[in-house]
């Protein structure tokens, strides 16, 4: 008898794309809804399941070749309503959140999902150097001018830019001794009444293309941890999907989907 390690996985694939190699962790969970159908006079409780769910969740690494990673070294560009500030950034992060609803579903073993609303959260922490990012961003946080808030996110990864309108939510402004001082801004994605909201990417083929511009659309899963032990497959849709940046570390994205129809186990 055999126990199965990292090693062990045989597959891995998300919407077509294999993570096999570029995967830091995977987690799966898989819950039934419980409620209780003990009779009246009964003082311990019969847990009857009328829904199950699954969810997924995992980091992955973006390579640009063979087993080149995506670094902080690749982050070539970041703006903030055109002004730039890429050498002073310490750390970026962009995450969307997908609130979603139940779909009708009696007699529907498993939950079925569908992705009604999109946040966009921005977190960004620099340096405060002359004339910089620090200096921009709290100007224009503590503006009088409601609009001077609205401003136009933009970086650009290893050639892939990613450009959205947002609004400055809050700052943070550290000093302590024997340390450099900085700040944290905060923003989030501000979506026009109509039209196009993501000005780039505008791709879907990949999983964060996908995470941008189709998260109301299904991903195939097929999850198999070893050759000798079982297979998972089905379709998922986004609970959430992150991209960071920060200094002396490799890029990393973090994807949670929830399960969206029947979950396939089979032995192998």
């Amino acid at each position: 008898m055999a126990t199965f390690f990292s090693g062990s996985i045989s597959a891995f694939t998300v919407g077509g794309s294999s993570f096999l190699c570029e995967a830091r962790n995977v987690s799966y969970t898989s819950d039934a809804e419980i409620v209780d159908g003990s009779c009246l006079t009964n003082l311990s409780e019969s847990p009857q399941e009328v829904k199950r769910s699954a969810s997924l969740q995992f980091s992955n690494l973006t390579t640009i070749s063979n087993a080149l990673r995506v670094s902080h070294l690749d982050l070539t560009g970041l703006t903030l309503d055109g002004d730039s500030f890429p050498g002073q950034i310490r750390e970026v992060s962009i995450t969307q959140n997908y609130a979603s609803e139940p779909t009708a579903g009696i007699g529907a073993s498993w939950v079925a999902p569908q992705v009604v609303k999109r946040g966009i959260e921005i977190s960004i922490q620099a340096d405060a150097v002359t004339d910089g990012f620090a200096q921009a961003a709290m100007v224009d946080f503590h503006s009088g001018t409601y609009a001077n808030r609205n401003v136009t996110f933009s970086m650009v990864v290893n050639g892939l830019t990613i450009t959205i309108p947002c609004r400055i939510t809050g700052v943070e402004y550290s000093v302590a001794e024997a340390s450099l001082q900085s700040m944290t801004l905060s923003l989030q994605g501000l979506a026009p009444d109509s039209g196009t909201y993501i000005t780039s990417p505008t791709t879907s083929t990949t999983l964060l293309g996908k995470a941008f511009n189709a998260f109301t659309t299904p991903v195939s899963v097929v999850f198999t941890p070893s050759v000798d032990n079982f297979s998972i497959s089905g379709d998922f849709i986004f609970s959430s999907a992150a991209i960071r940046v920060a200094d002396n570390e490799l890029v990393t994205e973090d994807y949670t989907l929830s399960s969206t129809g029947t979950i396939t186990v089979t032995a192998n």
